[in-house]
């Protein structure tokens, strides 16, 4: 596997071919990360700098900035450089949102560019490698979002995991200058559950067909809650609640609850629209079971990343021996490389099945 190194005005610079391995790891809805370790040679230093940018040969989906240079010399194992970072989605780090903002009932998309043309786009401020390039193709909405100096990527990621979509970003031309464009998507379905009429290819892994081996199976009951209630206060500095909707059931030790707060009516709000939304938000803060399954993939049996399933997608995971079948999204995909071979590791789960 080849990997391409751009400088920081985002020019393709050298094709790095001669490494000791290398570890490339996609997420969701978080950045991901990289490491690579390389022979050390004085020429190297002129491509290994600092915010320079990295890219897998055969993922164009996935942009790595440099944020570590680790060179060791050893008397054993010889001389080498490590280079290691995030992708680059977390420039949206690099700056605080500092412009009051709250929102209700709002599209992710209009957030993701309200934070980008308010804190990236102005002055010293200004992130020229940075673009959002807004999209029409999603619907999913934030019910309620109300801040001023948050990390802008802390707020994107809150955002992203709460509608369970993700985020990537890519090398683009645009005007005659190469950025990094961060864009979003959402994961498929492609679990033996999967609803509807149209059905996406079924992606299943399981020791049956040989694909997946040195798997582990957790179910979780410690952070599940199955009632909310949402209060709304009669003053902003006093407790009193003048309103209060519950979303939810259970008896018992079955019943646990959760309690946040919610947005006033606003005048330009129907009772029903803001009602819905408080609704909605006590929806969101429910948190089934969850569950969450590990696994090694052995690469090219039956299924292929990026060609078969990504990052988000929803796949039915089992293990016969143990009795355990469940649909559960990707959260993670773990590449490894080394002159001998290639390890795939997926991190399923870390939410309730959601085709139950």
């Amino acid at each position: 596997m080849n990997f391409y190194i751009f400088d920081n005005n985002l020019k393709r610079i050298k094709t790095v071919d001669t490494y000791v391995n290398a570890i490339w790891t996609t997420r969701y809805n978080d950045a991901g990360d990289f490491q690579i370790k390389l022979p050390y040679a004085p020429y190297n230093m002129d491509y290994i700098k600092e915010f320079y940018f990295i890219q897998k040969e055969d993922n164009k989906k996935s942009v790595g900035i440099i944020e570590n240079i680790q060179p060791e010399d050893t008397i054993t194992n010889g001389t080498f450089i490590t280079i290691s970072g995030r992708f680059a989605s977390c420039l949206f780090e690099w700056r605080a949102n500092i412009k009051y903002a709250l929102y209700t009932n709002l599209k992710l998309d209009a957030i993701v560019n309200n934070l980008y043309v308010f804190n990236f786009t102005e002055g010293d401020r200004e992130l020229p490698q940075l673009k959002y390039v807004r999209t029409s193709n999603f619907d999913a909405k934030i019910t309620s979002l109300e801040d001023i100096g948050t990390n802008c990527f802390l707020l994107i990621k809150t955002c992203f995991k709460t509608l369970k979509m993700g985020f990537r970003e890519k090398i683009q031309n645009i005007d005659g200058a190469n950025k990094i464009v961060f864009e979003m998507y959402e994961g498929k379905d492609r679990s033996r559950g999967q609803k509807g009429t149209v059905k996406n290819s079924y992606v299943i892994f399981s020791d049956d067909f040989d694909n997946i081996t040195n798997s582990t199976f957790k179910i979780s009951f410690e952070s599940f809650n199955n009632v909310c209630y949402v209060g709304v206060k009669e003053d902003a500095n006093k407790l009193t609640v003048k309103k209060e909707v519950v979303v939810g059931s259970g008896k018992g030790i079955y019943r646990k609850e959760k309690y946040v707060f919610g947005n006033d009516k606003t005048a330009e709000m129907t009772t029903e629209e803001w009602e819905a939304t408080l609704t909605e938000l006590a929806t969101e803060n429910i948190q089934e079971i969850t569950q969450e399954f590990n696994g090694e993939v052995i690469p090219e049996i039956k299924y292929k990343f990026k060609r078969d399933f990504d990052a988000g997608d929803i796949v039915t995971v089992e293990n016969k021996k143990m009795g355990v079948s469940v649909n559960v999204r990707i959260y993670e995909v773990i590449e490894s490389y080394t002159k001998e071979n290639y390890k795939m590791v997926l991190t399923f789960g870390n939410e309730a099945n959601e085709n139950d």
